[in-house]
């Protein structure tokens, strides 16, 4: 699951399936990886999307549609002269390997069967920009600069020029006429001649095979012209304009009911300090108690519901997908706990709660939570893709200062415990989506804590939140002790150091900026030695205990894990979590 890789560019993917399960999971594999991502549920929205976007990298196909079949599509963009050398990888539903061998023979990338992996979907996409399909049709500015013998910006100017005379011969064809040409002014040079001058071979080439079409008789030649050297205009200006992105690869749903609309208009355009608070922490408590169980994002719980459903998955990989991720952790543990309710011991692991509830039980959980649309988070510089950092890089820390500390007590707890810190802020989610934005802005722009802003906008913190949904869904002991005391390790009365433990790591995490929870350090990265954390973990160390090579270890490590989450080596494993 949840595993992040950064490329040498933002890659861009279309995605054809009608379910509206794969989309959400797809987008969100993609998203954490920096990379961006449309969909499509039908050939005809595919081609269209491709023809008007044109920056796409690698297009994801699925083939058994409901009422079409997707291979009808691979072959259509095989056959067609502008993207028929696209990368095409079809990730499939269709449980065996029957229909490769054809689809292989119309040159596809790769055959995959579903649910979706992060690290397949990754891998994917950086064989797809090794060899960019792009550039294969309009050479590179620099090598086309060195062939010609001319600098960037005159090469810039050919192919600007280029562009005009696309135009006009577009104009002429779509209304019969000739183009254009001002009295006196010397005439162009012929478009292909044009193309060849500006690096654009594909174009050259196509204009070569329209002649010979034409000199050989060829009829209907004409009618197809203009949307193809359309499609050759959008590649160029692309090209002449690399920063510009769509809006379509940028946009975001909106609200289209009318209470989420009221809600939306609530939280973010009134004035607490003329409105007063926007709720009371009474009223907060109500909706937390109302819960049926924890929320969980939206594209994390499409990509688990697939998992889930696959008769591919094995449960392994489900135990390594729920460790992953804060809210599936806490939802499975509530689960596990409840069905063995009464039977003694406690289910205290994400994983060994997988295994209690197998692939049926999990399928059904995950349909039954409550969903969080991950945009809800999305305040700059916060975005789900950088709080699911921190929380990684919070429980990896845990785990690795509880092992340096030779804790043996808590190691087991260490990681999931680090995962959970920060769960009120999902749980604020699933009640108040658009509280987090009004919240979050409000500490920017006034310099104060984000505990500090929901207090003055709801009269509680997401702390006490997390605390109090625990009450009717407990976690295990020793997480509600973190949740509750994570922020003021020497007030805790239970499970002294697993919270100390957890409440160093929170702070080196914040002041590494490994991710983003919603604050930001106002100092530089203090000695262990002088957090509050250490306080605590002093007295269970030996008096011979070296603290400074201790400190230089945990620096170094936060340093490490921060390349290692960010895609620049390998995510760190949750075992021993």
């Amino acid at each position: 699951m949840p595993q992040t890789t950064t490329f040498r560019q933002t890659a861009n993917l279309l995605l054809l399936d009608d379910s509206e399960v794969a989309g959400l999971a797809m987008r969100g594999i993609v998203g954490r990886s920096r990379n961006r991502c449309v969909l499509a549920t039908t050939i005809e929205a595919a081609w269209a999307l491709l023809r008007e976007l044109v920056v796409i990298d690698l297009v994801i196909v699925e083939i058994k549609l409901a009422q079409q079949n997707g291979a009808d599509f691979i072959s259509q963009v095989r056959a067609d002269p502008v993207f028929g050398g696209i990368p095409i990888v079809v990730y499939t539903r269709v449980q065996d390997h029957s229909p490769a061998a054809k689809l292989r023979a119309l040159g596809i990338q790769n055959y995959v069967i579903q649910p979706y992996h992060d690290e397949v979907v990754h891998a994917e996409i950086a064989a797809a920009l090794t060899h960019p399909w792009r550039e294969k049709l309009l050479e590179p500015e620099a090598e086309c600069s060195r062939r010609l013998g001319i600098s960037p910006r005159d090469l810039a100017r050919r192919r600007t020029r280029l562009l005009g005379l696309i135009g006009e011969d577009i104009a002429a064809l779509t209304q019969g006429r000739p183009p254009e040409r001002k009295e006196g002014e010397e005439p162009p040079p012929p478009l292909l001649q044009a193309s060849q001058e500006a690096g654009f071979a594909a174009l050259a080439h196509y204009l070569e095979e329209v002649q010979q079409a034409l000199q050989a008789g060829a009829t209907g030649i004409l009618e197809k012209v203009a949307p193809n050297l359309e499609a050759h205009a959008r590649l160029l200006r692309a090209a002449l304009n690399p920063l510009d992105v769509p809006a379509a690869l940028l946009a975001t749903e909106g609200e289209t009911e009318p209470a989420a609309a009221k809600d939306k208009a609530l939280w973010l355009e009134s004035n607490i300090d003329l409105t007063g608070p926007i709720t009371d922490a009474e009223r907060v408590m109500e909706l937390v108690d109302a819960l049926p169980s924890c929320p969980v994002v939206d594209t994390i719980a499409a990509e688990f519901i697939m998992a889930a459903e696959s008769k591919s998955t094995d449960i392994e990989y489900l135990m390594d997908f729920v460790s992953r991720d804060p809210g599936l952790s806490a939802e499975v543990l509530v689960a596990a706990n409840k069905l063995h309710q009464g039977e003694g011991a406690s289910v205290d692991h994400p994983s060994v709660a997988v295994g209690v509830l197998g692939n049926t039980a999990l399928a059904g959980v995950a349909k039954a939570m409550p969903l969080i649309r991950e945009r809800h988070m999305d305040v700059p510089p916060v975005s789900w893709s950088r709080f699911w950092l921190f929380q990684m890089g919070v429980a990896a820390v845990s785990l690795h200062t509880a092992r340096q500390l030779e804790l043996k007590a808590i190691e087991d707890y260490a990681y999931t415990a680090g995962l959970l810190h920060d769960l009120g802020k999902l749980v604020l989610l699933g009640i108040h989506p658009y509280g987090f934005q009004a919240m979050a802005r409000h500490a920017h722009s006034r310099s104060i804590s984000l505990h500090a802003a929901e207090k003055a906008y709801m009269g509680c913190t997401s702390r006490e939140m997390a605390v109090r949904f625990c009450e009717k869904h407990p976690l295990p002991a020793p997480y509600q002790s973190v949740l509750k005391w994570v922020e003021a390790p020497h007030q805790a009365t239970e499970h002294v150091e697993l919270v100390a433990v957890v409440s160093l790591a929170r702070t080196l995490c914040m002041h590494h900026h490994l991710g983003y929870c919603g604050d930001t350090p106002k100092d530089l990265c203090p000695p262990v030695d002088e957090t509050p954390a250490w306080q605590v973990l002093k007295f269970r160390v030996y008096p011979t205990f070296n603290i400074r090579r201790f400190d230089h270890n945990l620096q170094a490590h936060c340093q490490q894990l921060k390349q290692e989450l960010l895609g620049k080596g390998n995510t760190p494993a949750a075992s021993g979590a």
